[in-house]
């Protein structure tokens, strides 16, 4: 009897126009879908753990665990010295970094103290002379200094800002906040002891330096930002 049945619809098939639609829309729905999951596949993260774990940004204070803020960037333990290293003098105050919570016009009065201190700091260093540590002395401007002043400015320095110094790298093109214009008039005003502050200890957005750029080489990113402004004159 079912054989029969078979045969019949075989000779002559029955097929619905709803049934004609849905196999329609399904054969149209995987010709985009399955091209589009094989495209999306690779960027899909099942363990987004990191993506969205707490972070740290530069010059900001980290609420601990424990309820007290410390600096996002950790300095080694008091009283302690890395081998062969000698503490920077003037370490940013914790007063004055960027708090987790803080007002416009918080913010407004202590970027006032941190220009305020990072001038002090720049004007004890100059003065400084034999009472600074030796890696921090200012290196004279020679051709080699200016040679390492480059290659570290080409590697480190560029991303944000930009080849001639205008701040106009990479990061400030992906929407990031610009960073500052070396050949502004406020940085030529600047003592080259006020910029290698700002390179060891960071200023805002700008993380410190110190781990990535060896002081002698800190003096010879100055001087390689000075033959800038001489290059492109205001």
């Amino acid at each position: 009897m079912m054989c029969r049945r078979i045969r019949e619809w075989a000779s002559r098939p029955r097929i619905s126009p709803l049934a004609v639609k849905v196999f329609v829309v399904a054969i149209a729905t995987l010709t985009v879908a399955v091209p589009l999951g094989l495209i999306a596949m690779p960027y899909i993260d099942f363990f987004n753990d990191m993506a969205v774990q707490p972070k740290v940004k530069p010059q900001m204070l980290w609420v601990h665990d424990r309820g007290h803020e410390v600096p996002g960037d950790r300095y080694p333990v008091a009283g302690t010295v890395a081998q062969g290293t000698f503490d920077y003098p003037f370490p940013t105050p914790p007063e004055l970094r960027e708090p987790v919570h803080e007002t416009p016009e918080a913010r407004a009065a202590r970027i006032v103290r941190l220009d305020e201190f990072q001038a002090e700091s720049a004007a004890a260093l100059q003065a400084g002379g034999p009472d600074i540590a030796p890696p921090y002395r200012r290196v004279a401007p020679t051709m080699q200094t200016m040679k390492q002043g480059e290659k570290q400015f080409q590697s480190t320095c560029i991303v944000c800002h930009g080849e001639f110094g205008v701040g106009n790298g990479r990061v400030a093109s992906r929407g990031f906040p610009p960073p500052q214009d070396l050949l502004s008039k406020r940085v030529r005003a600047f003592p080259d002891e006020r910029i290698f502050q700002v390179i060891t200890t960071g200023r805002n957005a700008m993380p410190s330096y110190a781990t990535h750029i060896p002081p002698a080489e800190r003096w010879a990113v100055i001087h390689y930002v000075r033959a800038l402004e001489e290059a492109f004159p205001p």
